[in-house]
């Protein structure tokens, strides 16, 4: 996917189809998909559809669909490939077989309309279109709507596509009407020239591009330390994240029913302009809110996705995500951050691998009682990316101290080296599979008998950790003592004499000072326990009980994308120099993948 050039936010979303276990995307394989629009949806369905292509195989064709005069992203003029055509209305006849699907992304209006010019201008391209899927035998359509469709509610009520649409002919309703009109067009078409259809009505997009003029007002005042002046009284108005909108399209597509209708909105979506503008204060420190009666409100309503929920879509990122991740993305927008899939291509693979050398152990520690959780870079792609972080090739797991010493003491019998399982004992454990890139990182966290909840309490356990490590653990990239040696001192020095915490009556937790790399990490036992769950690729698995407190206190900003991109950790490296890749995934696959139960979890 490299010839997309496709930032970390793009990547991010070109992977949205890969992400949902229930998604019937087969559908599409062999087809062609046809995508009127040229705006960011249509450029992240096209890069969806061609990230399903590269790691699947679907020899889907992919076609964007534009007017002769029409403009549309620069980005789709950096495509080159044989998956991937541009096709004008003038020249439909240069495309060789018939279509199969259109999903119009067009028709995402912004947050008013003007004049009989709108309408003019979007019934002259409904019909267009329409033209253009008669002439192509296109036999299935998604129409992207929008919510403003059902007009502004007075009151807090939540509207489900059962309700009637806006009918009141006034100024105030023109967008609603124009809505109205458009989707009328497409559903009595589609009975004239018998081809299905299934409308998405979208709640106000949450993306550094929206069509919303709020929403873009918003981030751009908000990244620049600029005033937010918001109205105090406003009806509610559901959003949704651009990925959740992609992945929303491609479930009615895949999924949905031919004359159906389905609202689409992301979870705790649902505010009015006052509380979304304090998301925004809270997450940007120079951005101020000022809440007037004169203040920026924006119009549309509450909507239910129950419909869209039956077919098996969930949200994934939350609006208050959502807009954290779009206003980075808006301050990265005059440097392209770019990155190549690692590894000759082959990163992805190694990420399918070590998912299911996850399940492997998960299995395993489920099996023998062993508690452990998603711990550093893994939980960040869990809660980031709702998997593995685009670049990682590693995981990082967490137990805590006794359920780690059960793990050691059962090693030998739970992950045999005569199997092809290996081993290390560093600060941490590392458990990996001879010949292959898989690598889980297993490291150790204390009970600590004192409570973690005043700054003094905090400095004094941060001065002793800080002490030990000074106290060199490590030489030349090896450990000077062993690991019974190191729980002495730690008992000694880190616990002042002390028998470590029982987990019943413990009011904090620290990771083991042993591991340098890392800051003092030490937390109340509240941020850990009880353990919640979260889905990584499509699964789930044990987390921190506050797993965002848990990845404030690691990195800060954690939904922030850092400034340099590390793609190789040493250890896999290595291996990859000096193993082919085709051979290490054969030695996983024919010797012990075929264990490997994905459904699982």
């Amino acid at each position: 996917m490299s010839e997309l050039l496709l930032n970390q936010f793009e990547q991010d979303r070109a992977l949205v189809a890969l992400r949902y276990k229930n998604l019937n995307i087969r559908k599409l394989f062999g087809k062609s998909v046809f995508i009127a629009g040229g705006g960011e949806l249509a450029f992240s369905l096209v890069s969806s559809l061609r990230m399903v292509n590269l790691k699947k195989q679907a020899d889907i064709a992919v076609f964007l669909l534009v007017e002769d005069n029409e403009s549309y992203d620069r980005r789709f003029d950096y495509i080159d490939s044989s998956d991937f055509s541009i096709v004008k209305y003038s020249s439909l006849h240069s495309v060789n077989k018939c279509g199969d699907i259109l999903i119009e992304t067009g028709f995402l209006l912004s947050d008013r309309v003007e004049g009989v010019d709108a309408f003019k201008n979007h019934i002259n391209r409904a019909n267009n279109i329409i033209s253009a899927v008669n002439a192509l035998k296109i036999k299935e359509t998604v129409l992207v709507s929008d919510a403003s469709i059902y007009g502004t509610l007075g009151k807090d009520f939540v509207i489900s596509e059962k309700e009637k649409t806006h009918s009141a002919f006034n100024s105030d309703s023109l967008k609603a009407m124009l809505i109205q009109s458009v989707e009328n067009l497409y559903f009595s078409a589609s009975h004239m020239y018998d081809f299905s259809i299934k409308a998405v009505r979208s709640g106000k997009i949450i993306s550094a591009n929206s069509s919303s003029d709020f929403v873009r007002n918003m981030l751009e005042s908000a990244v620049h330390g600029k005033s937010l002046n918001v109205k105090n009284k406003s009806p509610k108005v559901s959003y949704i994240s651009i990925n959740d909108l992609i992945s929303a399209v491609l479930f009615v597509l895949c999924n949905g029913e031919n004359n159906q209708v389905y609202n689409a909105c992301s979870d705790s979506s649902t505010v009015n302009s006052a509380e979304f503008s304090l998301t925004f204060s809270d997450a940007f420190d120079e951005c101020e809110v000022n809440i007037t009666t004169a203040g920026d409100s924006t119009d549309g309503c509450a909507i239910d996705c129950t419909r869209l929920k039956k077919l098996g879509w969930l949200s994934m990122v939350n609006y208050k995500d959502a807009l954290l991740i779009s206003g980075h993305e808006v301050m990265d927008d005059d440097s392209i951050f770019m990155f190549s899939d690692s590894y000759d291509g082959k990163l992805n693979d190694i990420q399918q691998i070590l998912l299911g050398f996850l399940l492997e152990v998960d299995r395993i520690c489920k099996k023998h009682n062993i508690k452990y959780f998603l711990g550093g870079g893994s939980l960040l792609g869990a809660v980031r990316h709702k998997g593995f972080i685009p670049w990682d090739d590693d995981l990082d797991a967490s137990m805590m101290r006794p359920e780690y010493d059960r793990l050691l003491e059962l090693l030998p019998s739970l992950f045999p080296r005569e199997e092809g399982f290996t081993w290390k004992r560093h600060a941490f454990l590392q458990i990996g599979y001879e010949g292959t890139p898989l690598n889980i990182d297993v490291y150790p966290y204390h009970f600590y008998s004192e409570s973690l909840v005043s700054p003094e309490q905090h400095g004094s356990l941060d001065r002793r950790l800080t002490a030990f490590k000074k106290d060199v653990v490590l030489v030349d990239g090896r450990m000077n003592m062993t690991d019974d040696q190191i729980q002495q001192k730690i008992r000694r020095e880190i616990l002042e004499g002390k028998d470590p915490a029982a987990e019943e009556d413990t009011p904090g937790i620290f990771l083991s000072p042993a591991i340098t790399f890392t800051k003092n990490t030490h937390l109340p036992y509240e941020t850990f326990f009880p353990l919640g769950s979260m889905e990584f690729e499509g699964m789930k698995f044990s987390v921190p009980n506050h797993a965002r407190q848990y990845l404030q206190f690691f990195y800060g900003d954690y939904l922030s994308y850092p400034d340099r991109i590390q793609f190789k950790h040493p250890s896999v490296k290595r291996m990859m120099e000096h193993v082919p890749f085709e051979t290490a995934v054969n030695r996983f696959i024919d010797v012990y993948g075929k264990q490997i139960d994905m459904s699982q979890s």
